[in-house]
């Protein structure tokens, strides 16, 4: 009986001194900070609601390879929307779609990352949420939505394409965007089309045949004169010299 109440007093004070850390606080992230360029967070009660944007400052070029923002909503969390990256301009940078992950409590899509694989040039940047109402905040960051942002030199790294990351559903976004790019054509203007196309290569084949018609110029008629009048012994096309 002793023994259990040893070891059971020793997960507890194991469980408080990880909380006190902040190990086990709502907003505690995990992973490999190594990569950390930027993080805005707080270990105090957050609420919701986007208020003010911040941004990070990066001195030379870096390959974004992961982004973090943090959804508590009181402890709910949200369900995962899209993540970017904008200047201090506003021009977007991309967008994509995130992947919800849980809390160290276990609470599911507290947490919303994108792997982008980019290049950021030396400068100012910012990160936006799809879903403003869901991005936690409180004062201590002076309201403005929480993130953490993860990259390095792209001479440490092997740099993989944007292409080759993004999502199929992405990829069939973008094909979607090309097609309504193009300009709708029925069959008649499209028929209309190809016959003209046809015409053109028509043409440009005549071009090219009178132009070896002036290069070899036909050959000079013969001397010889070709009679085909009948001989009295019944003989026919006589050869006659010209005179």
């Amino acid at each position: 009986m002793r023994k259990h109440s040893r070891i059971t007093l020793f997960w507890v004070c194991t469980f408080y001194l990880l909380l006190a850390s902040g190990n086990l606080s709502y907003g505690q992230e995990s992973g490999n900070e190594d990569d950390l360029i930027f993080k805005l967070h707080s270990d105090e009660p957050v609420t919701t609601g986007f208020g003010i944007m911040q941004f990070f400052e990066i001195e030379e070029p870096m390959m974004i390879n992961r982004i973090r923002t943090f959804h508590w909503n009181n402890g709910l969390g949200a369900a995962p929307g899209s993540i970017m990256i904008i200047d201090m301009n506003y021009d977007e940078y991309g967008s994509w779609e995130a992947t919800g992950l849980p809390d160290a409590t276990g609470r599911g899509n507290i947490y919303w990352e994108v792997k982008p694989n980019v290049i950021l040039n030396p400068g100012s940047y910012s990160v936006l949420v799809s879903d403003l109402d869901s991005w936690s905040t409180n004062e201590a960051v002076d309201y403005c939505g929480m993130y953490s942002v993860y990259g390095v030199s792209p001479a440490n790294q092997v740099v993989q394409t944007q292409t080759a990351e993004l999502s199929r559903k992405e990829k069939r976004r973008l094909r979607k965007e090309e097609r309504a790019k193009k300009p709708k054509r029925n069959f008649w203007e499209t028929l209309d089309s190809t016959l003209d196309e046809v015409t053109k290569v028509a043409d440009e084949i005549l071009v090219i045949l009178d132009g070896e018609d002036e290069e070899n110029p036909p050959a000079p008629e013969s001397p010889f004169v070709f009679s085909s009048t009948t001989h009295p012994l019944g003989l026919e096309d006589e050869f006659e010299l010209p005179v």
